[in-house]
């Protein structure tokens, strides 16, 4: 007797994603102020400060964030400030700094402008994004903003200041359980993503898809504490 092996299911075709997409959903990314644990595989050890804002008037809604990153003694390393359109996750502008280097860009139609200043030296940013790309270091605010509850497969345009255009890969999301540093317990989406450095994973919040942890080469970040996420014992901490 003959036996037919059942069809595998055919899979989706990756989507790809520009900015301003429609696929894109910005409005569902929170205004909050999150701290996460900073590890590193040297030993070092840091604090990561997001706070996500709404700004704008209704005819340009706009998505703030600034990034401060500092030792555990409080001082600071790093701080980055980013705008992007609230409707689109477009970026309007970026502005970053460190204890040695400079970076100021904004985003005109199809393109970004701008300086690098690092040691001294001044380099000047003129480039064309085309397609129309999302800025590097915004993937959690990506993952925000798609469908990853249709465990779909996305090719993501970026761009980065000092390489260029590139694809970001993020590969289906998988129902996961994840914790906070304080001991809650998180419902989350886990994603694997293909950067332009290699491979990194992303825990998400469910119902929010907020950032919770990331893993990469070298380095893990995981939020200390979040509403949605109650410790053992029953209680919730505040945000």
């Amino acid at each position: 007797m003959l036996f037919l092996a059942a069809a595998p299911a055919l899979a989706q075709a990756p989507v790809e994603v520009r900015a301003g997409d429609a696929i894109v959903n910005a409005w569902r990314v929170e205004a909050r102020t999150d701290t996460f644990a900073m590890a590193f595989e040297s030993g070092g050890a840091a604090l990561l400060v997001i706070r996500t804002a709404h700004a704008g008037e209704a005819a340009a809604p706009t998505l703030l964030r600034v990034e401060r990153i500092s030792t555990l003694e409080g001082t600071e390393v790093s701080m980055d400030s980013f705008a992007a359109r609230r409707t689109s996750l477009v970026p309007v502008y970026d502005v970053e700094h460190h204890r040695r280097s400079t970076r100021t860009l904004t985003f005109p139609p199809g393109s970004v402008t701008g300086k690098k200043e690092t040691g001294g030296v001044r380099t000047p940013v003129n480039a064309t994004l085309d397609p129309p790309a999302f800025y590097m270091n915004t993937t959690d605010l990506i993952l925000a903003s798609l469908p990853l509850e249709q465990r779909r497969e996305f090719r993501v345009a970026m761009w980065d200041p000092d390489h260029g255009a590139y694809t970001l890969r993020l590969h289906p999301a998988a129902a996961e359980t994840t914790r906070t540093v304080d001991g809650g317990t998180c419902d989350a989406w886990k994603v694997e993503v293909d950067e332009r450095n290699g491979r990194s994973t992303y825990w998400v919040e469910r119902r929010t898809q907020a950032l919770l942890a990331y893993v990469a080469e070298g380095m893990e970040i995981r939020i200390v504490r979040h509403a949605a996420c109650p410790a053992s014992d029953g209680r919730r901490e505040s945000r």
